[in-house]
């Protein structure tokens, strides 16, 4: 367990250190990632929802959502850094730091009514 901790803790430190290319943060960890995560929570949300109460789905789904925006935290995070890195056309490292300003926008909206919803 221990070993697996680490190689976690090592890939978000490269992350988020902007160490991994540009090309793969923003495809892999940032779109093929936010796919992966979307699908996750449909399905989990999904299998649940004729078996649990709405306040138990609304947990659930508040819970999965913040765990979800952590992950972007550090994508974007990475693909700030990285864009930074970026020795080709600086083009790409303006659009890529666009896009991460244009979502985490809603992100931080939605953390914004969750929080609130909870005080």
């Amino acid at each position: 367990m221990a070993d697996f901790e680490e190689k976690i803790s090592h890939f978000f430190s490269e992350l988020t250190e902007g160490n991994y290319s540009l090309a793969m943060t923003y495809w892999v960890y940032g779109v093929l990632g936010g796919f992966v995560w979307s699908v996750a929570i449909i399905s989990i949300i999904q299998a649940l929802s004729s078996e649990w109460s709405q306040d138990s789905i609304a947990i659930l789904s508040s819970v999965l959502y913040l765990a979800m925006s952590a992950y972007f935290c550090a994508v974007y995070v990475g693909i700030w850094k990285s864009s930074d890195k970026y020795e080709g056309n600086r083009v790409w490292a303006i659009l890529a730091k666009f896009v991460v300003v244009i979502t985490a926008i809603p992100i931080a909206i939605n953390l914004l009514k969750i929080w609130i919803s909870i005080i």
